[in-house]
């Protein structure tokens, strides 16, 4: 799957002398070894902050903690990266006086840069030789050298597998005074401009598959137009085109997502804080660490946060896990690139209109997680009731064969003896050809179906029995699935009549008065309802033309005389709140009228549509599932399927059908 992990260690102010670690640095070690037990193919980010305060006394006990690090994940590390934080920087007094030089060369940044640059790499001279024993520990020495920068910012590539992965390690910590920092710092155009020289040439290698900026300071904590600066050129495709932003300073666990119309930008902040023994009311934050799984060729990222409790002991942070879903894994799901990503599907709607959107939530997605198997449970419900269908024929034409039989045997001496036992073969002949065609995937001889097409009343009984198992299971499944995602979702009914009452039916055409009558509904519920006529035209004649089934409520202005003939019903329980409607597409399912004179066509109506109607309003979230996972191509699949076996004509079979007498 092209996965990795990012290690998100941030701000870590270790402040022990020698090699020893404070409790909260040992239980940190604890809960690594722990959390990354299952992880491979570990990047480890340290965003700044290594030592506390620019004192490097500590620098002892930082090796002894890496060093203790590289013990707890061994060769599952490929790859390290540190930029500098503001306390890596040892500060003096000329600092104030240089930054000011540096406004006075604001028009020319390479000017700063070969003037006044060298005085600053002064300031993390101790962070740089620090680094290069930090770096010694997970790599061979002609390695450390390509990855200490003389600058401390750069363009770096790891490889995992075929995947490239460019970290532009940033330095926002080398303006840095004191208290007030914050909107005031400085990253330097001559900064960006060596960054993204690195990036075009390690690109010609073979370009990136993932880019990701480390920087300890938020780029919020930069001076307006140098955030500006930095903005621009990490979200535009043609510069650095940078997918995650990862920084700590502000010791908290923000997640932050940019999007534009062409690029999007995640921000991912963590940082462990200042050291137990020093916090007071300035620092009352939790100790966070944070890992990053990149699953690179499904677009997406599992953030895990954990944070330290008052005893020091490091657990899933679930004041960042703020729904069920997050609190239940214990991670927050998000994609890699939002412009890839479609968070919502499309409603079908008439023609010439744009789509709605249904944005997947949450509860979404555990209606999808219903309803899904419900439809896969359909599907196999009618493919049983197929090869029940064709087994009744079997059975039909197997009676007539033995009923021969007995006439037969009563007119042995009789003229029609031979006649009918010439039949009785045919028949016989008939049978098998169709016991073989029907289950044994052998082709269908002219002769059966000759004998299919001559006993249209048996074709059309079992088609009309068909499409009933089609109505009484489909309602049966969508009650029982209602009834799921309440529970599921822990729900009430808003409706105390009906609350889970479905209403599944076909209507078929009546030719004289334009209008589409009952052919079969539902289940035993209906027993003693008759659907009322449905003249043509709104949401029957749109469904028709856009060749999609159509929800009630997503075109509602289309739909407003049945609407207003529902409202005027006496009886509250028939009264629906939404339907859906669909015409199923098959050949012969078409009725057409031509001009007698110009040979064009003056009508066309489809023979049979099909319709879903629920009777609770929070219900028309099944209708927009059903509609996003093709329940209309799934019924006119069953008819295909029926058709395939048993050759029906529509225009016969509708006629029939309603002209029997409603009972």
């Amino acid at each position: 799957m092209n996965d990795f992990t990012i290690l998100h260690l941030s701000d870590l102010h270790i402040n022990q002398i020698g090699e020893r670690l404070s409790l909260l640095m040992e239980n940190l070690l604890i809960d690594i070894k722990n959390e990354m037990k299952f992880v491979d193919n570990i990047i480890i980010v340290i965003t700044g902050d290594l030592v506390h305060k620019g004192n490097y006394e500590y620098k002892d006990s930082v090796i002894y903690f890496f060093t203790k690090l590289k013990e707890c994940l061994g060769e599952k590390i490929i790859d390290i990266y540190i930029v500098p934080g503001n306390h890596d920087k040892v500060r003096n007094s000329i600092d104030k006086k240089i930054l000011f030089e540096y406004e006075e060369c604001s028009n020319d940044p390479d000017s700063f840069y070969r003037n006044y640059w060298k005085y600053f790499l002064v300031s993390f001279a101790d962070y740089q030789e620090l680094i290069k024993q930090i770096y010694s520990i997970f790599m061979k020495k002609s390695e450390v050298k390509k990855k200490v920068k003389e600058e401390t910012y750069g363009a770096f590539v790891t490889k995992i597998n075929d995947k490239r992965i460019c970290f532009l390690a940033f330095n926002t910590a080398w303006s840095c005074l004191g208290d007030s920092d914050e909107r005031n710092l400085k990253f330097g155009r001559f900064q960006l401009n060596k960054i993204k020289e690195e990036y075009k040439k390690n690109m010609k290698a073979g370009g990136y598959d993932l880019v990701v900026a480390l920087a300890h300071h938020p780029l919020n904590w930069l001076v307006g137009e140098e955030e500006t600066l930095v903005q621009t050129n990490i979200l535009s495709n043609f510069s650095l085109n940078c997918n995650i932003y990862i920084s700590g300073h502000i010791h908290n666990r923000d997640i932050i997502s940019w999007q534009s119309t062409r690029h999007s930008l995640t921000t991912l902040v963590s940082g462990l804080g200042w050291p137990d023994e020093e916090e007071d009311m300035q620092h009352p934050y939790a100790h966070t660490y944070s890992s990053y799984t990149f699953n690179l060729d499904i677009n997406s990222i599992d953030v895990y946060v954990r944070s330290s409790d008052d005893n020091s002991t490091f657990e899933p942070d679930f004041r960042i896990y703020n729904n069920k879903r997050d609190k239940a894994n214990s991670k927050i799901v998000m994609p890699i690139d939002s412009n890839k990503t479609q968070a919502y599907f499309n409603l079908g709607v008439v023609k010439g209109r744009s789509p709605k959107s249904y944005y997947i939530t949450e509860e979404a997605l555990s209606l999808i997680q219903v309803y899904m198997p419900m439809v896969g449970r359909f599907r196999k419900q009618m493919y049983i009731a197929l090869n029940k269908a064709k087994k009744d024929v079997l059975d039909q034409i197997a009676y007539e064969v033995y009923n021969y039989q007995s006439i037969v045997n009563e007119s042995e001496n009789s003229d029609e003896h031979q006649r009918y036992l010439k039949k009785m073969v045919e028949k016989e002949d008939i049978y098998n050809m169709l016991d073989d065609y029907f289950f044994r995937g052998m082709p269908l001889v002219k002769s059966a179906e000759e004998y299919l097409c001559g006993h249209s009343e048996l074709v059309g009984e079992t088609l009309i029995s068909y499409m009933q198992i089609i109505c009484s299971k489909l309602s049966e499944l969508l009650k029982e699935s209602l009834i799921e995602s309440d529970e599921l979702l822990k729900e009430k009914s808003n409706k105390k009549i009906m609350p889970y009452t479905v209403r599944v039916h076909f209507r078929g055409y009546n030719t004289e008065k334009d209008t589409y009558e009952q052919l079969c509904v539902g289940d035993s519920t209906w027993e003693a309802y008759k659907i009322r006529s449905q003249e043509w035209g709104e949401l029957l004649e749109e469904a028709y033309k856009v060749k999609h089934s159509l929800v009630a409520s997503v075109n509602k202005s289309y739909c407003a005389k049945s609407y207003q003939i529902n409202n005027d019903k006496e009886k509250e329980e028939y009264k629906w709140e939404d339907f859906m409607t669909y015409i199923p597409e098959f050949v012969g399912n078409d009725y057409i009228e031509y001009d007698s004179e110009t040979g064009k066509i003056v009508k066309q109506r489809p023979w049979i549509t099909f319709g879903i109607t629920v009777y609770a309003s929070k219900s028309s979230n099944m209708l927009y599932i059903l509609d996003f996972l093709k329940i209309g191509q799934i019924i006119t699949e069953c008819f295909q399927e029926f058709k395939g076996y048993m050759p029906i004509e529509m225009e016969k079979f509708v006629k029939d059908k309603l002209s029997q007498e409603w009972e």
